[in-house]
């Protein structure tokens, strides 16, 4: 009679403690960035400049994007 009452105890012991796992908030944000890089030449004779037009080029094609999810949606 015991034997069975704590085997009927552990069961729903179980039971409970895996529904209290798999009901975890299940929740996140992921952030990533993109970028291009350039290698333009050009007949400018001026080296600063065309570095300079290179770095905003650049800057240009860099992208930040974020991504939040849970459980049903992204």
């Amino acid at each position: 009679m015991i034997l069975n009452k704590l085997k009927k105890t552990s069961v729903l012991a179980s039971f409970l403690l895996s529904t209290l796992i798999y009901s975890q908030d299940f929740q996140g944000v992921a952030t990533y960035k993109s970028h291009m890089k350039l290698d333009i030449k050009m007949e400018n004779e001026n080296a600063e400049m065309n570095k300079q037009i290179q770095d905003q080029l650049s800057k240009q094609f860099q992208r930040e994007y974020t991504l939040t999810f849970n459980r049903e949606e992204s």
